[in-house]
């Protein structure tokens, strides 16, 4: 019987639950292009700052606790530089639960501060899986086109696209062909959602 090879998240996956860890590799590196465009602190060099910092990893664990005031949840965070621990409100918690589990790729815009022990506190103030965080912060979804096919090859793209409208990502083709290259705008009626089936289906670099 010949069976469809597993993807590289699927590998990993089944490797941590046969042996309580990754040993080929990281699924943090399947999403590496777009998580990392959008740190601004790598979890090695998490440290106290004035100013909201946007951090990013996969879930290693979930842990709920209940409080005076409600449940509050921890989050264990890797990004292969570190593993972080973020905590979250009840409020938080409760408006996310559904989707937060561990091996699920996340980003957080959080406040770095010192506790009193000296030890850095992370707080969660938004969170964002990764469609969302494509969503909102990428800048622009650039398409390449080798020319070859001409016109099939645009309805063909086009027809793919109408499946992620309408989105907030505006859409710019490149067409690389014979040593010329040039980028065309599509129109606001483009713009698509940039999830990740999109990205399994075309061609394509998300801008941030």
């Amino acid at each position: 019987i010949e069976a469809r090879p597993w993807t590289t998240l699927e590998r990993l996956a089944h490797e941590k639950t046969a042996l309580g860890l990754y040993l080929s590799g990281h699924p943090y590196d399947a999403y590496r292009n777009h998580l990392a465009p959008m740190t601004t602190m790598p979890l090695a060099k998490v440290a106290p700052s004035d100013y909201r910092q946007r951090l990013t990893g996969i879930i290693n664990a979930v842990r709920v606790i209940n409080t005076k005031s409600g449940r509050m949840c921890f989050l264990a965070i890797d990004d292969r530089t570190n593993v972080i621990e973020v905590s979250l409100s009840a409020d938080l918690w409760e408006a996310n639960r559904h989707w937060l589990k561990e091996d699920i790729p996340i980003v957080i815009e959080a406040k770095i501060t010192m506790r009193q022990d000296s030890a850095t506190r992370v707080s969660a103030d938004a969170l964002y899986d990764v469609d969302q965080a494509r969503e909102r912060f990428g800048r622009r979804l650039v398409v390449k086109l080798n020319g070859n096919s001409g016109r099939d090859e645009a309805a063909a793209l086009l027809a793919t696209l109408k499946s992620y409208r309408p989105g907030p990502t505006p859409v710019h083709i490149r067409v690389v062909r014979d040593g010329y290259h040039g980028t065309v705008a599509l129109g606001d009626a483009w713009r698509v959602r940039p999830h990740g089936e999109l990205f399994a289906r075309i061609d394509a670099e998300l801008e941030f």
